[in-house]
């Protein structure tokens, strides 16, 4: 059974596309050579937070899924909501034949995770005669969606501000097994976020780099919802002490986001723990010298 990790904030959900049955390594395009997906949806959220939403769904770059050779992957961004903020998305398409396109979409929406899927149609060079629609999902609540496609152009997404609903915290920790005979130390790397994303880039204090890796798979089929984002990744040996930890989200395809950034410094716990104790049970209880 799938375990949700739930942060303080509300979560946006990721946006992922699934399109089926794809002939060659490419999606197929209309003359000027652009892909049929790419550039901007205009669309309603219906029933949302009580009310119908607009929103804006930007498809930028895409490139074959390494784990599935049928599928594609987007990155890009979403907004939800009248002047909503732009939030990245991650997407996976697999083409259904005639120009026909299964989606499973997940973004964020006004502070919530919000899973989207349904079907998109790209008939002809023609761009606003694109119309996608479905069902949508967050933690507590569903409905319907549609939108028409806008334009074809490269979107250019904003980077993420931090703050208000959109969160991201990444930790640099310590385990140490104390143990007559050696025992062991470890560093520990961990970070929890609202924003699609599919890993976590970190820069140690000497320069050196780490990936820590999602802790569920955003696209298998035995995940139903996601309504955070956990990495975890630890190495052998104590944290640098006294120094910054960079931490980084990482797009679908293992890039930084832009703005998705946090810091953490390690303080180091240099008092040992007690040693050659002894307990014994008595009248009064357990007594330790």
């Amino acid at each position: 059974m799938f375990k949700k990790y739930v942060l303080p904030t509300l979560l946006i959900s990721v946006l992922v596309v699934a399109l089926s049955q794809l002939s060659g390594n490419a999606l197929a395009a209309p003359p000027n050579g652009v892909d049929h997906l790419r550039g901007r949806w205009d669309g309603v959220v219906q029933g949302l937070f009580g009310e119908d939403q607009p929103f804006v769904l930007m498809l930028d770059e895409f490139a074959p899924d390494p784990n599935d050779a049928l599928a594609f992957l987007y990155n890009g961004c979403m907004a939800v909501g009248v002047n909503a903020g732009y939030t990245p998305i991650s997407a996976r398409v697999l083409p259904l034949g005639n120009e026909n396109f299964d989606l499973t979409l997940f973004g964020t929406a006004g502070g919530a995770v919000i899973k989207m899927t349904g079907l998109a149609f790209t008939g002809d060079p023609r761009v606003k005669d694109d119309p996608a629609s479905g069902a949508w999902q967050t933690s507590d609540e569903q409905g319907d969606w549609y939108a028409l496609h806008h334009d074809r152009r490269e979107p250019n997404c904003p980077a993420v501000n931090l703050g208000g609903k959109l969160s991201f915290r990444g930790d640099v920790y310590a385990a140490v097994e104390l143990d007559p005979n050696g025992g062991w130390q470890e560093s520990i790397l961990e970070g929890f976020s609202n924003i699609v994303s599919s890993g976590m880039r970190v820069t140690l204090p000497n320069g050196s780099t780490v990936d820590a890796p999602l802790f569920t798979d955003l696209f298998s089929p035995t995940v139903d919802f996601i309504d955070s984002f956990r990495f975890l990744t630890s190495f052998p040996g104590l944290p640098i002490s006294n120094g910054t930890y960079s931490f980084a989200l990482l797009d679908v395809f293992g890039q930084p986001i832009p703005g998705a950034t946090s810091a953490d410094v390690w303080l180091a716990c240099l008092q040992d723990a007690p040693r050659n104790v002894t307990a014994a049970a008595g009248p009064s209880g357990i007594t330790a010298a």
